[in-house]
């Protein structure tokens, strides 16, 4: 024991990072928010710390081509050990992330968390967010089944009718005009690289303002935000009625992060992995591509939108969700912490005007190319794959007329 405590010293000596680890420990925190509404931010950082693993593991025999993605997936299901198993945790692992980060999202948005100082601590989060599903979308498209190769053209699709620049956007995503072995190296490059990079950056960002801002105190009726008393109060506050996070509050976080693996490794071991289903074929094109769980909503309002109005809703709906998810921690730099603040009337008046004003934007863009939204969908000249090992690489052109 004595030699690791003497590796260690060295260690420390050199790196100096022991001073900052016990000050991140033992950094105090209200201790009315050492309760079970304050563990879904831990419990999202647990599960990215599984899908960072499973996912190495799984890169290590996966082939980012369109002639052997499948194949790879299906010698992973079959002839690896427990390799099913690792499959169904990654995948899993991914819906349970999306699911907790949203809860965790909708618990902060209830209990003002958004509200000075930690406007910035909110947008980041809806940054991480959208990064969480962009993980989950190439991650799908990664199996390469027919729902994949499907949905991602749906998805070229969609991006293809963003006036002006959708056309170079998609051969930007597609490595080219047709869905084919370049599309997957850019998608495997996206999934495995740049999103979890970008993802871990923003998540070191986030746990920094966490602690240099202090975790929100519990919301109560009358409690009132002052931007010119807030820290000295919160710093009392401290001083009265804080405890250590280590060991004060980190066990009920350790306790569901670790109930949350066991339910990710139950549902893994019953339901199996997703996929891959048929091979791609682009030739098959009676084919009904069901997203994840997560992306559902879309598959469902452009099933039920009639035509005309699928491209201003594509249009118009991204941006203004995300204008609404960043609008609650700009204006709050005061007020009350509790849920009947939280929606106000000149919110809700100030969002009807700019989702006026984004339609009559949208109706000027269509304007300046009549043909935006409209996707022509062909196989290559003389492609017709097979559904062997050796299949020609199926492809799928999304050129706008």
């Amino acid at each position: 024991m004595s030699r690791l405590k003497q590796i260690g010293e060295w260690f420390d000596d050199r790196l100096q990072l022991g001073s900052a680890i016990r000050e991140a420990m033992s950094h105090p925190v209200p201790s009315k928010t050492a309760s079970w509404w304050y563990v879904f931010g831990s419990a999202a950082l647990t599960i990215f710390g599984l899908q960072v693993v499973t996912g190495i593991l799984l890169a290590l025999i996966y082939v980012p081509s369109a002639a052997e993605a499948w194949n790879s997936l299906q010698h992973l299901n079959h002839h690896v050990t427990l390799g099913w198993f690792l499959r169904a945790l990654h995948g899993l692992g991914s819906n349970f992330m999306v699911a907790v980060v949203l809860i965790h999202m909708c618990q902060v948005f209830l209990f003002g968390a958004y509200k000075f100082p930690r406007q910035l601590t909110w947008i980041i989060g809806v940054f991480l967010l959208l990064m969480t599903l962009g993980m989950a979308f190439t991650g799908q498209v990664l199996r390469f089944d027919q729902d994949a190769y499907w949905g991602l053209g749906i998805g070229a699709s969609i991006t293809s009718r963003i006036p002006l620049i959708g056309a170079p956007a998609v051969h930007m995503l597609l490595g080219g005009p047709i869905i084919a072995g370049a599309t997957l190296s850019r998608f495997f490059a996206l999934h495995v690289f740049l999103i979890p990079g970008l993802l871990i950056g923003f998540v070191g960002l986030h746990l920094l303002m966490v602690l240099k801002l202090g975790i929100n105190e519990w919301a109560m009726p009358g409690r009132i935000v002052r931007k010119a008393t807030y820290e000295e109060e919160y710093h009392e506050l401290l001083k009265k009625d804080g405890i250590p996070f280590v060991p004060g509050a980190i066990w009920k976080d350790m306790l569901f992060s670790a109930a949350i693996i066991v339910a990710i490794m139950i549902c893994a071991a019953y339901f199996g992995p997703f996929g891959p289903t048929g091979y791609p074929d682009p030739t098959i094109v009676q084919t009904i591509p069901k997203p994840d769980f997560f992306f559902l909503w879309l598959y469902a309002m452009l099933a039920l939108l009639p035509p005309e109005m699928e491209t201003p809703a594509l249009l118009i709906g991204p941006g203004h969700r995300n204008r609404l998810l960043n609008s609650p921690s700009l204006p709050h730099r005061r007020g009350r912490k509790e849920l009947a603040e939280a929606p106000r009337r000149g919110n809700h008046l100030a969002a009807c005007r700019s989702l006026v004003g984004d339609v009559h934007q949208a109706r000027d863009l269509l304007a300046l190319e009549p043909n935006c939204g409209r996707v022509e969908w062909r196989s290559p000249a003389g492609v017709r794959p097979e559904r062997t090992h050796a299949a020609a690489t199926p492809g799928c052109a999304c050129v706008p007329r």
